[in-house]
């Protein structure tokens, strides 16, 4: 039983890969609140990505492994670039 689900699983995850985009986008949507920043006692950390940049693409793994490793004591704030909504905060911090 244990063999079928190891191959099972494999052949989910070559029919559907993990791509640094979706690692962003998963990141963005379960990030904190960006008006947590200085509110709850934790740093912060607010990464600015796009899907055309590629060195937010090469981080995206490493910066899930520490987002994943310390999320119970650092906010993580992601911001999608290209996202029109997200320009009054592109602005105010002067990205």
């Amino acid at each position: 039983v244990a063999f079928c689900a190891a191959i099972g699983n494999y052949v989910y995850q070559y029919t559907h890969p993990v791509t640094s985009l979706t690692l962003l986008t998963e990141m963005q949507n379960k990030s904190d609140d960006i008006v947590l920043i200085g509110k709850n006692g934790k740093p912060t950390v607010v990464d600015f990505w796009a899907p055309w940049c590629e060195n937010c693409k090469s981080s995206a793994p490493t910066l899930y492994s520490i987002e994943d490793e310390y999320r119970s004591r650092v906010n993580f704030v992601l911001i999608n670039g290209d996202l029109n909504e997200n320009w009054p905060i592109i602005e105010r911090f002067g990205v």
